[in-house]
């Protein structure tokens, strides 16, 4: 089975890292890549083509609604 990329978006440090720790270690096969705002996970889709975005709305410099269109 391929590896299935999830790109998770959020912008409080200590919320990301507990999503990023659990979904790690509860899903098998996944790779979850992390971002700190939308501008900084529009340039890791960009890079890396995740399978499965998980993101915040409300972060500073660009909210999720942007960062999707």
């Amino acid at each position: 089975m391929d590896t299935i990329k999830l790109l998770l978006v959020e912008d409080d440090p200590s919320l990301r890292y507990i999503v990023q720790s659990g979904l790690e270690d509860i899903i098998e096969g996944y790779e979850v890549l992390a971002a700190a705002n939308g501008e900084e996970g529009l340039a890791m889709w960009r890079e890396h083509r995740p399978d499965v975005i998980l993101s915040d709305i409300e972060m500073p410099i660009m909210d999720g609604y942007e960062m999707v269109k």
